[in-house]
């Protein structure tokens, strides 16, 4: 079952919501996904502690505002560091030492809230328009390659 239902761990709470059935053959059976991830959670305390958590963390993610995080902020850290697992206390140092930068990610600009990731896109697009084109000598050109390629939206002068 763990196997073959895994990304149960992955996916967000939410999308396991519809309760169409699942046909599990080693059971020769049908189950709908709220009754597979119970199964799946009671196999091993520690692996409902690590789910709970960690939609826990996403919730807050989802729902916290820059002005009331810090007292949900500080909560989600002393669970993750008071927790058995080593890469949950891991993760709760990473969390106390960028907390300042998790706060301001939740400052809303424009109606959105701030994130790196348009730029983190672009960067990709340089990295791949670059492994496509190896030996491109002329650096000029590559330039021109990876402009062209960012800025499809903007007119070309003449």
């Amino acid at each position: 079952m763990l196997k073959k239902f895994h990304y149960f761990f992955k996916v967000d709470l939410d999308r396991l919501r519809d309760f169409k059935p699942v046909f599990i053959a080693k059971l020769n059976t049908y189950w709908d996904k709220q009754t597979i991830l119970r199964y799946l959670l009671d196999i091993d305390d520690t692996l409902a502690m690590s789910f709970k958590l960690k939609e826990k963390y996403r919730y807050f993610n989802l729902t916290a505002y820059y002005d009331t995080c810090d007292e949900a902020l500080d909560e989600l850290i002393d669970e993750f560091r008071s927790n058995p697992i080593k890469e949950f206390r891991d993760f709760g140092r990473m969390l106390k030492n960028w907390k300042v930068v998790i706060k301001n990610s939740f400052i809303i600009s424009k109606g959105r809230r701030t994130s790196n990731g348009p730029i983190e896109s672009t960067n990709s697009k340089i990295k791949t328009i670059i492994k496509a084109s190896n030996g491109i000598r002329n650096f000029r050109r590559l330039r021109n390659k990876i402009m062209y390629s960012i800025n499809k939206d903007t007119p070309l002068k003449n």
